[in-house]
């Protein structure tokens, strides 16, 4: 929950630290939050540490346009188990054929 309403949040990268960062090890969750009210867009690190899955840390956020942390490092009490997933080294691209025969008034190009 953010300012009292539940958003939609999307994980965009994964990142296991269970080895090789630290002790006692995490997994970030990089996460986007969508403020459908207010048009903002929340990007915030989600740490999932090894030694505690009874909480998450949010993190370095920032929301935009205002620039501001609306979470302010805060621990949550939440469940967690198992690992992050991996996400693909690379997206599947999206391919849109070209309609039209050339620049035109409202046409894209061929």
């Amino acid at each position: 929950m953010l300012e009292g309403a539940r958003h939609p949040a999307v994980v965009f990268n994964t990142v296991d630290c269970s080895a090789t960062c630290g002790t006692p090890g995490w997994y970030e969750l990089h996460t986007r939050v969508w403020n459908d009210a207010t048009h903002a867009a929340t990007f915030v690190i989600v740490y999932l540490r090894l030694d505690d899955p009874t909480h998450v840390l949010l993190a370095y956020a920032l929301r935009l346009p205002t620039l501001d942390d609306p979470f302010r490092n805060v621990l949550l009490p939440a469940t967690w188990t198992g690992t992050a997933a991996r996400l693909p080294e690379r997206l599947p691209q999206l391919h849109v054929p070209r309609r039209g025969s050339g620049r035109g008034a409202g046409g894209l190009d061929s």
